[in-house]
């Protein structure tokens, strides 16, 4: 993904029709927890069950994601689109999980997790309930898990750890790790 200044970025998610608006974050004196160039996302070409605060940078990998890998995959298992993407947030200062002493690219609003789908019928399909297990749904879970190893330095899964049973972990952040 290229270097883009602010205004190239937020250009980006313009023409790209992401809904979204610059944001500032509430910061404590020396807090090490900053956004570059944040934004709030109301949805990109899914819509979201909630508006997420991330840095611009994620934003457009996030759309990128959801155009060439979600909707395809979703048609591919299971006969239709995606019309909403469900997550967890984005932006939070906090420590990793299951780290006392590094800092998460949540963070940095370099990290999104997703938790499910609906689909343009109104069918929902949910990591937590649908990852583990055979079929269309699972099978449609796991593909954009992998290939979401190809978008994202970090991708967390239910396959993974016991922090991340409910929902797919994206960051892009400096280290490099798949369990998709």
């Amino acid at each position: 993904m290229p270097n883009l200044s602010p205004s190239q970025c937020t250009a980006a998610l313009n023409a790209r029709g992401v809904a979204f608006r610059p944001a500032t974050i509430a910061t404590v004196a020396n807090s090490p927890c900053q956004i570059e160039n944040p934004v709030s996302v109301q949805r990109s070409t899914l819509g979201w069950n909630q508006p997420a605060l991330m840095g611009c940078a994620l934003a457009l990998q996030v759309e990128r994601f959801e155009r060439e890998v979600v909707q395809p995959a979703a048609r591919r298992h299971l006969g239709r689109g995606v019309r909403e993407m469900e997550n967890f947030g984005a932006y939070a200062c906090r420590q990793e999980t299951g780290s006392r002493h590094r800092l998460s690219q949540h963070a940095f609003g370099k990290a999104f997790d997703i938790k499910g789908f609906v689909l343009d019928d109104g069918s929902r399909i949910s990591v937590e309930k649908d990852w583990k297990g055979s079929g269309r749904r699972s099978d449609f879970l796991h593909e954009v898990g992998r290939a979401a190893c190809g978008y994202f330095s970090v991708v967390l899964t239910p396959e993974g750890d016991s922090f991340h049973q409910d929902n797919i972990h994206l960051d892009i952040g400096p280290d490099r790790a798949c369990d998709g």
